[in-house]
Order: C-alpha cells, then structure tokens, then sequence
C-alpha cells in the first residue's frame, strides 16, 4: 500500500486538483499531504516518511528544481514526478539529473497521474518485499551471533552497520517469555522465540503495563543501556539473567542490576540444601511414595524458595532437567515423555506461578496414577463454593491465585481440583463463561462493544474481540448482526 503521497503546487485549484485524480486513480493510498511551497514540502520530508510526491517545478520561493536538489541528502526520498507547463520542459528535463523518475505536462490528464502512481505501487511493493527480505536475514545474522560464538568477518561487519544504523544514540536488549500476540510493531528488533525466549534489541523500553502493547503483561529482563555495537553480547548476557530473576520472582520487570539478591549467607546455605543429590532423589520419590499433602508441601516450599532468591534461578534450572529423568525412569508404567516434554521447556511458560501450577497438577495426576487417591469429597465442597465466587466476579480482574485464595485452598491442588471437577482448566472455564454472556448481550441488547468488553470482564477491548473470533469464528459484530436470523458459529439458541 502506498502509506503517504505529497502533493507539492502553489495553486490551489490544481492541487485540489491533483489530489481528486490521485483519489480516483485506483491505487489504494492512505495519506495525502497538500502543501503550497517547497519550503513546506521539504520540511514535511524531513520530518516524515513519504512515499510519492507530485511536484511543480515554478513556485514562489523555493522552486520544484531546487527541492529535490535540497533533499538529495536525505535518509529517505520520495519517488518523485514533476507538473510541468510547456515553457517548463527544460527544466523538468533537469530535475530528472536528481532523480525525478518523470514529468507531466499541464493540464494534467486523470490517465497520466494513474500510470504514474500505478507504476509507483509497483516499485515500492517490489522494495518493500526486498526490504523484508534484507530483515528477515539480518534478524537471523543476529540471533546467530548472540547465541553463538563463532562468526564469520564479514557477516559481522554487515552485523555491525545494522545495529549502529538502527541505534545511532545506543540501545537495550530485552529478554522475555511468550508474549500474547505477533509483534511487527515491536519497538526495535525482534527476533522471535529462542530456547531462552523471545530477545528484543531496542532504544524505546516495551511498556508491559499497556494494554495495546503486544508485550503486555509479559515477564521481561532489561539490560543496562550500551552505547556500541561490541558490548552487543554482554547486554544479551544482562538481559538473559535479568529475565531469569522476573521468571523465578513472578516480576513483569526485572533490570540487570536488579537481578542480583543480597541475601543473608545463612539463609542460601540452608537453601542449597535443595540442590543435594539426596534432595533431588527426594522430589521423584515423593510424587508416589508419600501422602498428597506431604508431596504439596515439600514441592511448594522448593517453590518458594526459588522465588524468594535463596535458589539462583540458574541452579532452578540446573536441576530440573535430572528431575524429570528421574521421574520417567522411577515410574516407567505410569508416565511417558511426550507428556513431560512441554515441563522440560520451563521457560517457556510466563512465569515461575504458571510454571508451578503447570507442573504440580501433572505431578498430582501422577500421584494418583501410581495408587494414592485423592479424598475427592473432602475438596467437593471448597470447588463449588470456588464455582460460586467465580460467577459472582467474572467482571472483574480474576485469576486462579485470587481465586484459591479466597476458598483458602493451595494453589496446586486448587488448579488439579478444579479442573477435575469442572472438566475445564481455570483459564477456559473462566473464558467460557465470559464469552456466554457476551453473546447474551450481543443477541439481546444494543449495548456497544466496547461496553460489553468490560462488562464481561475484559478491560481491554481488543482482546476481548481477539478472544471471541479465536474462539466463535466471528467477530462480535458480525455475531449481533446474524445471530438474530439464524444461527451463527459458537450460538447454540
């Protein structure tokens, strides 16, 4: 698409003129910028990107010629055709010494300015297409040096020219988990997901409190600020480490000099006994050697203590791939490794809470495959009563933690509970009743969509709409206008 197109002519009449016929050409065109002298048109280059410009050549002041001979030093020129008079021929022949790619005679013909444009759309979808192309294999230039040690001399000059030509005044690195969305809008560059999460390189922070921002909500580790290409590697290093401590801390936000704890010697010492061969056995002899509550309590304290700091968050995941062996090797008939494959990959949930809940309902799953049964009755009556509060506060901020909280049940066996009762996990249960009063809403009254958002819970309205069409198949729009003459996707009246 052609984003911008300036019309640059000091009569008015035939720059209204000009826009019409650049309206009317074909070419889908989102911005046109009319301006009457070439001083105004070259302070509009300067300042924003444009794609096209139709220019006269004889203006009061700064004169078509000498505009495009002012912004040949510019990062970014328009492709640029003259409109020219008769008696204005040879000058228009010497704008095409600066790159004029044409000229017009007046009066301007609609089919002049259609082939023009036309031609235009062509070229910068044709640079665009290029453009991404370049991207594509500068990001994978990057993500290959930061992740590896070995580069090739030439490739890393290129690599070099990149950053510094995106970066003038110096740049962050940011390292994170699963973000809710594609970022093409990322401030930066983003390469995309990595063992060790998504990394972003960038001079303007993410604002994971924003709730447009395709980062929002995510768990990010911040690097200090670094000035040239060759401390690249140690803001990745800041970073990494950053994002590990938000992980672990269940911290949105987590900057490299925050990372490191000052915690009492006493307290880290008694914490590694965690870290012993003994307490590694430990954890797998206990998933289907102890009580229920016994296993709860000792995986939650490990838990809390990762949490609180007195475990690194690269001791954490030292350990937990030997835990995992373990655990397939100890109980061979009741588990198999493709349901342990998606807990190996610790990082790549959002955070340490979801991590834990993650794993401790498959731990109590386990638990019960290898003998020791759960006293269902005994925690029948603590998920009604959670069943209750949710349809109570479903337009509010809920979550599990708030949720388990409230019925004072432990966050682990309230995930497992709930889900064993309810068939849902938490998330999809509270999703599924969110989404049956919006569609009661959008079948029975005229409320906005906007308003229905919040009423069903979702402060944010564009999520609320992303989550409705993933879900239905149609936006909540197209579900009011149909789903009052006949049914529609997901409406079961």
């Amino acid at each position: 698409m052609m984003k911008t197109v300036l019309i640059v002519e000091d009569e008015r009449l035939i720059r209204k003129e000009l826009r019409i016929m650049a309206e009317r050409s074909e070419v889908p065109i989102g911005n046109i910028i009319e301006c009457a002298s070439g001083e105004e048109a070259l302070e509009i280059i300067k300042k924003q990107k444009i794609d096209v410009m139709m220019t006269d050549i004889n203006m009061d002041g700064m004169s078509g010629i000498e505009l495009v001979k002012s912004m040949q030093e510019l990062p970014h020129k328009p492709l640029t055709f003259a409109v020219s008079g008769y008696d204005e021929f040879t000058y228009a022949v010497e704008m095409m010494h600066y790159g004029v790619r044409g000229y017009i005679l007046k009066p301007v013909e609609q089919e002049k300015i259609t082939e023009f444009l036309k031609k235009f759309e062509a070229e910068i979808e044709a640079g665009e297409a290029e453009e991404m192309e370049s991207r594509k294999m500068q990001i994978l230039q990057l993500r290959y040096y930061l992740l590896n040690d070995r580069q090739d001399p030439s490739e890393l000059t290129r690599l070099k020219k990149y950053i510094t030509d995106n970066f003038p005044q110096g740049y962050y690195v940011c390292c994170m988990g699963d973000y809710d969305e594609p970022a093409e809008n990322a401030p930066g560059i983003l390469i995309g997901r990595t063992a060790n999460g998504a990394i972003l390189v960038t001079d303007e922070l993410p604002d994971v409190l924003d709730p447009d921002s395709a980062f929002h909500n995510a768990y990010i580790g911040i690097s200090s600020r670094h000035e040239v290409f060759d401390g690249l590697k140690e803001a990745y290093r800041e970073a990494l480490g950053a994002w590990k401590t938000a992980f672990c801390e269940n911290r949105h936000e987590v900057t490299w000099n925050e990372s490191e704890h000052r915690i009492p010697e006493v307290l880290i010492k008694d914490a590694r006994k965690m870290l012993t061969e003994e307490a590694g056995i430990r954890r797998v002899q206990i998933v289907g050697g102890a009580s229920m509550e016994e296993m709860l309590k000792y995986w939650n304290y490990f838990f809390q203590i990762v949490k609180s700091g007195r475990i690194s968050p690269d001791d954490f995941l030292s350990v937990m791939p030997g835990f995992f062996d373990a655990l397939e090797e100890t109980y061979k008939t009741a588990v198999t490794k493709e349901e342990l494959a998606p807990l190996r990959r610790v990082l790549s949930f959002y955070c340490l809470q979801e991590y834990s809940g993650a794993l401790m309902e498959k731990l109590l799953d386990i638990h019960e495959r290898v003998g020791i049964k759960i006293d269902y009755g005994k925690e029948k009556k603590k998920i009604l009563e959670a069943e209750e509060y949710i349809r109570e506060n479903y337009t509010k901020d809920l979550n599990m933690a708030t949720v388990s909280n409230y019925i004072q049940m432990n966050y682990s066996m309230f995930s497992y509970a709930f889900k064993q009762y309810t068939g849902k996990n938490f998330v999809n249960y509270l999703r599924d009743l969110r989404m049956e009063e919006a569609k009661k809403l959008l079948r029975e009254t005229d409320v906005r969509i906007n308003e229905i958002s919040l009423r069903v819970g979702y402060a944010n309205p564009k999520h609320f709409m992303k989550t409705f069409k993933g879900l239905y198949g149609v936006s909540p729009s197209d579900f009011r206008n149909n789903a009052r003459v006949g049914t529609v996707p997901g409406d079961s009246k």
